[in-house]
Parts: C-alpha cells; sequence; structure tokens
C-alpha cells in the first residue's frame, strides 16, 4: 500500500467515525469525547507505520546473487568512468574497502581521465592505479564490478569494451537510462551510486568504517546538488545522517 492511499482510508475513516458518534451522540461533549480516543489511537498506529516505511525497504534486486559472485572471486577490478565525477569516484573507493573487507584483491583504475586533484583527498584515491580500461590484462581478474556508468562507453570512451566479457561482469547504477550491458545488472532508482551502496553494504552486513563513509557521502551530497535534486527524499537526509555519525 502507498502513503497516499493509507492517509486516504486514515481521513475517511476518521469522518465516518465523527459522523456516527455525532449520530448517536445528544451532546457535544459526548461527540468530543468518543472521537478523542479512537482518533489518538489510530494517529498512533498510522505514525508506526509511516515510520516502519521510512526505515523497512525491500532488498535491492540481485543483491544475493551480486554478493555470492564477489564471494566467489579472488581479484576483482572497479574502474572510474571518463571524465568521474564524485559519485563515480566515491562509488568506487567505498567499494574498494567493502571487498577488502571480505578479504578480496581490489584494483581500481581511473579509466580514460585522470583523477580531479580536487578528488585526491577522498579516502583511498591515492591507490587509484593510472591505467585506462584497454590497458588493463582481464586474465589478471575473476570479476568487473562496473559502477555508475549508464553505458559500456562510460567504461571507456577511448576503447569501448564490447560484451560479453571474457570475466564476469556486474553492473551497479542509479542511471534509468541504462539497459543493462553485464552478466548481472542492478539498475536501481535513487539519488546516486553511493546510495545504492550504502544499501547493500547494510544488506551484506558490511561495516561501514569512516573512509566508506566519507566516500559514500561525498558521492551522495555532490550527485543531489547539495540533496535539492529528485529523488532526493527522507530516506536520504536519513543515510546521510547515519554517515556524518561514523566520519571522524
Amino acid at each position: 500500500m502507498t502513503k497516499k492511499f493509507v492517509t486516504v482510508l486514515y481521513l475517511v475513516f476518521l469522518l465516518a467515525l465523527f459522523c456516527i458518534i455525532d449520530w448517536k451522540s445528544h451532546s457535544v461533549s459526548d461527540t468530543l469525547f468518543g472521537f478523542a480516543l479512537p482518533f489518538v489511537g489510530v494517529t498512533a498506529l498510522l505514525a508506526a507505520y509511516y515510520r516502519s516505511e521510512m526505515d523497512d525497504e525491500d532488498p535491492l534486486p540481485h543483491s544475493s546473487l551480486i554478493l555470492k559472485e564477489i564471494k566467489r572471486a579472488h581479484s576483482i577490478l572497479l574502474h572510474c568512468h571518463p571524465s568521474p565525477d564524485p559519485d563515480s569516484v566515491g562509488s568506487v573507493l567505498a567499494m574498494k574497502y567493502g571487498l577488502e573487507s571480505l578479504g578480496k584483491k581490489v584494483t581500481v583504475i581511473q579509466g580514460d581521465s585522470e583523477i580531479p586533484a580536487a578528488f585526491l583527498h577522498f579516502p583511498g584515491a591515492h591507490e587509484i592505479v593510472k591505467k585506462n580500461f584497454g590497458e588493463v590484462n582481464l586474465k589478471e581478474f575473476n570479476l568487473f564490478l562496473i559502477l555508475d556508468s549508464g553505458s559500456p562507453e562510460m567504461i571507456s570512451r577511448k576503447q569501448p569494451p564490447t560484451f560479453p566479457l571474457s570475466i564476469e561482469t556486474i553492473v551497479i547504477d542509479h542511471h534509468a537510462s541504462n539497459k543493462g550491458y553485464a552478466n548481472v545488472n542492478l539498475i536501481a532508482t535513487a539519488p546516486s551510486t553511493t546510495y545504492v551502496l550504502y544499501r547493500l553494504f547494510k544488506e551484506w552486513g558490511i561495516v561501514i568504517t569512516p573512509e566508506i563513509a566519507s566516500n559514500l557521502f561525498i558521492g551522495m551530497y555532490t550527485d543531489t546538488g547539495g540533496f535539492r535534486y529528485r529523488p532526493t527524499d527522507q530516506k536520504t537526509f536519513k543515510i546521510a545522517t547515519e554517515l556524518v555519525k561514523i566520519v571522524p
């Protein structure tokens, strides 16, 4: 049920209740007293429902399958898209730390473009390898995790890869234009890819460290234009609040 539908039911219930009580009673005080207790009770239930809706979300599609593929892999490749923005860099660095906490060997390449100097303070940024996709030997990897890239051209414009590749590929993205070109595709309606990663880490039981939290927050903040662009909502602010509590 949507919140709008629940709210309409609530208002109809209150109107009907008031009419019934008013019809049976003969004084204003009886009407108000008979109306007050059900009003308070139903309002409390509705508030609890809204809080649970805000806290509880269905698992992201393919979440368990992606974790299974990650656990099977030993060496994992990540990349930044051409002309990287903070969501691209923040998402790959947050994922790098998350994967390393699972005992994985992780390589992050810069892709076609150099990492902007303004991003070099991101935790882990100095560990990004200065290679583009065409300079990578895929035989060294079991899995290619493709983040924040709506098409193969966002992996490399110099040498766009042709899918399927020789290794397992997984796309995690928030762009609605993404048609899904990997073996597994998680394309979610979300303010940023870093927002999607936060949810995945929670579902996978990965501890959000200060390094992960910093990268996730930077990506969320910038891709939402400082929490102004759609689909920013109360859940976005709640996640951002949780992240800033972790960052020292």
